[in-house]
């Protein structure tokens, strides 16, 4: 691509806001057959470096300035009392400018706008946002924020998939301005349903490829210990054996740390998970054919289930956590492994028994 190209397509980005720039990132990110919460990670550091800051990381929620949530809210109170002059009042420019055009401010916001939806809704959590800079990106301060993503659910009747129709709030000098594509609702659902369509079609194929190539692969888990007591460690090591004929990529953070374990006493009942929360680091890893990695070792299993009473024990892993993917081609600005095709299979697993004895201690 030559210079003038980049350009333009600089001149480009730098007109549109930050919702348009996180749609054509997920767009474009979607298109690569990227998982999904690889985007999330891509388009959180892209947010950071032009101010702009994505959420959609799984219990993360965020919350909104004061004035930009009494705005949403005499918004929503507006259009529930049907004072459509009242509600038009809070809209940007451009979305007055498109109501002129319509027999009445009633018919306009009924055709373009999910009414029942946003009158129904109890909250409006965010799921993107510009600030006025770089911030910090896991706790940005309220009044950092200059601009707000949200996102409505409108349900549909199976089997189409539920859409989501996206409004913005941005801060013009003290007032928060109510934003939206000005487009007829019965399109933007149309059109959502088919881009819905396509991703689910995309990520089935991309699954099939990938599970028709990855097949002789396994996970290996050992015991460490000679013997086991009540209050020692409990070691373990879990190990991905790739007997393809070809590289594969993996990423395995969470095995580890978030219950990916099946552990069952003498009875049968599963035993409890004690560890808390971890944030973990998606990065995909290179495994060559023929090759065998741990994806942990030496792992105290005591200190993340509850292992206190005597007896016997199996462990096995479930295979979740484990991500197992054919790799994209690299490029030379390439410093890590990215997955081209994501396999929907789990990779359970041997399963190990273990005789934990009472404690020696006196």
């Amino acid at each position: 691509m030559n210079r003038a190209v980049y350009q333009r397509f600089g001149s480009l980005l730098a007109a549109a806001d930050a919702a348009t720039l996180l749609h054509i990132m997920k767009a474009l990110l979607r298109r690569a057959n990227l998982r999904s919460d690889f985007i999330v990670a891509i388009i959180a550091l892209a947010g950071l470096m032009m101010g702009t800051h994505a959420w959609g990381q799984k219990n993360q929620s965020i919350e909104s300035p004061r004035e930009e949530r009494e705005a949403m809210a005499r918004f929503q109170k507006a259009l529930q009392d049907q004072r459509w002059d009242d509600a038009l009042a809070l809209c940007s420019g451009r979305v007055r400018a498109s109501a002129a055009v319509y027999a009445s401010k009633q018919i306009f916001f009924r055709a373009v706008v999910p009414v029942e939806q946003i009158v129904d809704a109890k909250s409006f959590p965010v799921s993107g946002g510009q600030t006025k800079g770089a911030s910090n990106l896991a706790q940005p301060r309220t009044d950092e924020f200059v601009r707000l993503t949200h996102f409505v659910r409108i349900p549909q009747q199976p089997p189409s998939p539920d859409v989501s129709w996206a409004w913005t709030t941005y801060k013009l000098d003290s007032r928060w301005i109510i934003d939206f594509e000005p487009k007829a609702l019965s399109d933007v659902i149309e059109s959502e349903i088919a881009r819905l369509k396509q991703e689910n079609e995309d990520a089935r194929r991309s699954g099939a490829v990938a599970d028709h190539a990855i097949t002789r692969v396994k996970t290996r888990l050992t015991g460490l210990n000679k013997s086991y007591a009540v209050g020692q460690p409990v070691l373990f090591r879990l190990e991905l054996v790739n007997e393809c004929d070809l590289a594969l990529v993996y990423t395995a953070g969470r095995v580890a740390v978030d219950g990916c374990l099946n552990i069952t006493d003498g009875n049968g009942e599963p035993v409890i998970f004690t560890g808390g929360p971890v944030q973990t680091a998606i990065r995909y890893e290179r495994i060559e054919s023929g090759n065998t990695v741990a994806l942990f070792d030496n792992l105290d299993l005591g200190r993340l289930y509850n292992l206190s009473k005597p007896g016997r024990y199996r462990v096995q892993f479930s295979g979740e956590g484990l991500s197992l993917a054919l790799p994209a081609p690299k490029t030379p600005e390439q410093d890590h492994e990215q997955p081209l095709h994501t396999t929907t299979r789990k990779f359970a697993s041997n399963v190990v028994e273990i005789d934990i004895e009472p404690s020696q201690q006196r």
